[in-house]
């Protein structure tokens, strides 16, 4: 089932709580103005993220953050580029950034751009529920939606009648275990 609409009409950040809420697995992008990005989300966790914007690209990063230096990210972008293999593959088979810093880089830039997403009161949403392609990510990530928005609201996700499961006892009274059971 695909989804789309109106930020005005429906907030990023109530979007969000939904996906959340029934752990979605699809891809959710978001647009506003010249602005594009793309959430590949499985079971509520975001494990990719993508946007045009230089400033959040992958090898800008490594660069502002000190892992690696700039000619350092031109001769992975080549090696990539002849290899047919994504930068941080690159990367860390060049033993140049660990896969755990990548992930640490890569969850951080998820977290931001849901952070960002949550503040806008214009665009457009789409999400798109197909599954999503089972091919191994080189670096995984996996941000869960739940504790982003918690940790933007200052508080846990509240709990909904849709998250409580009802149990009830399952030993009558008289069977042998069920004083046990108390």
């Amino acid at each position: 089932m695909a989804l789309q609409g109106d930020v005005a009409t429906v907030p990023v950040r109530e979007l969000l709580v939904w996906l959340a809420r029934r752990r979605a697995t699809g891809t959710l992008s978001l647009s506003k103005g010249m602005m594009a990005w793309r959430f590949q989300l499985r079971g509520g966790c975001v494990e990719l993220a993508a946007s045009a914007d230089r400033e959040t690209m992958l090898g800008r990063l490594l660069v502002d953050r000190g892992l690696i230096d700039q000619a350092q990210l031109e001769a992975a972008l080549a090696d990539g580029k002849r290899t047919r293999a994504r930068l941080g593959k690159t990367l860390a088979k060049q033993g140049l950034v660990s896969a755990g810093a990548l992930a640490d880089l890569l969850s951080a830039k998820v977290e931001t751009l849901l952070g960002e997403a949550l503040g806008w009161t214009e665009g457009r949403f789409f999400f798109d529920d197909q599954p999503l392609p089972r091919k191994r990510p080189a670096v995984r990530t996996a941000v869960d939606l739940r504790a982003v928005l918690g940790r933007a609201s200052g508080q846990p996700l509240p709990v909904s009648d849709a998250d409580v499961l009802e149990v009830s006892e399952i030993a009558p009274p008289g069977w042998p275990w069920h004083e046990q059971l108390r």
